[in-house]
């Protein structure tokens, strides 16, 4: 189990509180909710500097992460926060590597993201109902380097239902980025 540190950032004028586990490359979640942890970004601290802040803060994420010293990191945003997830990424398009949506919602105009040019995973769990894998397919339109990944046997909260599925595919994309790929063959893990 990561040690979570509690951090307390002033940046751009405003007091960010941050949860902060594992060491490596830098992921900065945007979260909607104070609760515990999912399993899923746990585990993805045994390979990467995890830092959980409030979806509100998405704007001054720039100051944020330049307070803390950090040159680039990776944004990741579940549900009714991947739209702010995507805004802050084309927000500061220098210091971002790569972008992991799961279960959007919310996301209604996917044009307007067609800018974006970072790498971006969108993922679905088969039995989400709240964020149908069937609307993926735009995903992929509108955002020309984005990869789609179903997660089988996963509702909404994909984190939590299949964490080591989750973790080891987000791990795998940001180490690979743009080299990333998704095969039409099965390549199923965890089962």
């Amino acid at each position: 189990m990561q040690n979570v540190n509690e951090l307390t950032i002033d940046a751009a004028g405003q007091s960010i509180r941050a949860r902060d586990m594992g060491t490596g490359d830098a992921v900065i979640v945007l979260s909607d909710r104070e609760k515990a942890l999912p399993a899923g970004l746990v585990l993805l601290a045994e390979s990467y500097r995890v830092l959980v802040v409030d979806a509100g803060d998405a704007a001054v994420l720039p100051d944020f992460a330049a307070s803390l010293g950090l040159k680039s990191y990776s944004l990741i945003g579940h549900g009714p926060v991947a739209p702010a997830t995507l805004e802050a990424a084309l927000a500061a398009p220098g210091p971002v590597n790569a972008v992991v949506i799961s279960a959007p919602t919310g996301v209604d105009r996917l044009d307007r993201y067609k800018a974006l040019d970072k790498p971006v995973l969108a993922l679905f769990g088969t039995r989400d109902e709240t964020s149908p894998p069937d609307g993926a397919a735009r995903y992929r339109e509108f955002l020309t380097e984005c990869h789609v990944m179903m997660v089988y046997d996963a509702g909404h909260d994909i984190y939590a239902d299949r964490p080591e599925a989750v973790a080891e595919v987000v791990g795998d994309f940001l180490r690979r980025r743009d080299r990333f790929l998704v095969t039409e063959d099965s390549g199923l893990i965890h089962p």
